[in-house]
């Protein structure tokens, strides 16, 4: 259903290349000729109606990245998830999905019987397209939870990752999809790699870091919330939340090693919000590499010296 969907969405961006103002559906998944009849055992009334209401109106809310930024305290948002994060909405914040259309495609409790947490899968979509590229659009997963008595929304990623295993070193705790084979060595040139770069600038060395490892792109998006995503060019295989001391590494080929995204989180102080994108992503190329090669894989083969190779992290 959420591909037919997203599909119906390619073709009308297709179609139709005026701006038009950000919209918010209802999918035909869900039933609105029952919802007003829903309740829980504990006798909270009507529960699919409010949670689309203030998810509509926390849309509204935050229609622009500067509207988010500026924000600061959301009463629509979960108090636990605004503590720990700045940029809070971690899965709308990675695809850029401020200001676009929205499709609520599925709304139900989290798991069977739950009648205080409640999934909400919304598809977003921009509302015009370049010609000849594919539409942005991605589908986003949050938590609708009670808090005071009223629904707010929260993260999926201290939920799906809360068991999954840990092991510190240094300053960096590193947090596994489950099954995966923790290679110590490259964590600790990590740590030695981030200690070094920070020397270099002269900047504060990392004291904190949460650093999130998966074996797939597709596992790291799923933990933030992030179903689908079909972007411009290639899904990348990390990012980091610089601000939050979080990283996120979804490359087999780096895994505990993910230079470039270190090299953003080290480097937090000397980017501000007037420099520009190239700036940071430069700096992150040229000392951390990219697409899984290290940074003199990485220059040899943007210098167009010698072909693609798998590249060496050593």
């Amino acid at each position: 259903m959420a591909l037919m969907l997203a599909a119906t969405v390619v073709l009308s961006c297709a179609r139709d290349s005026s701006p038009k103002r950000p919209e918010f559906r209802i999918g035909i998944a869900i039933d609105t000729a029952r919802v007003d009849r829903w309740w829980d055992a504990t006798g909270w009334r009507k529960p699919i109606p409010q949670i689309l209401e203030n998810w509509r109106l926390y849309l509204a809310s935050t229609s622009s990245f500067d509207a988010v930024e500026k924000l600061g305290f959301s009463p629509y948002w979960a108090t636990a998830d605004q503590r720990d994060f700045k940029s809070y909405d971690i899965a709308r914040g990675r695809v850029d999905a401020f200001g676009a259309s929205a499709t609520v495609l599925h709304l139900a409790p989290s798991s069977p019987g739950a009648t205080d947490r409640y999934e909400i899968r919304t598809l977003f979509s921009w509302p015009h397209s370049t010609p000849g590229r594919v539409p942005h659009v991605a589908i986003v997963r949050v938590y609708a939870t009670r808090e005071n008595g009223r629904w707010v929304f929260s993260n999926v990623l201290s939920d799906l990752t809360r068991d999954w295993p840990r092991e510190k070193v240094g300053p960096i705790t590193y947090i596994m999809q489950p099954g995966h084979r923790f290679d110590r060595t490259r964590a600790e040139r990590a740590v030695a790699f981030s200690d070094s770069l920070a020397e270099v600038f002269g900047v504060p060395a990392i004291t904190d870091l949460e650093y999130y490892v998966t074996d797939s792109r597709e596992e790291m998006y799923r933990i933030v919330g992030i179903d689908w995503y079909a972007d411009y060019g290639e899904p990348g295989g990390g990012f980091a939340m610089p601000r939050d001391k979080r990283l996120f590494s979804g490359d087999v080929l780096v895994g505990e090693e993910h230079r470039h995204e270190l090299t953003h989180v080290v480097l937090q102080s000397l980017d501000s919000s007037k420099s520009h994108w190239i700036t940071s992503e430069g700096l992150a190329t040229w000392f951390g590499g990219t697409l899984g090669q290290d940074a003199a894989v990485t220059l040899t083969r943007y210098a167009g010296l010698s072909p693609p190779t798998s590249g060496d992290h050593t």
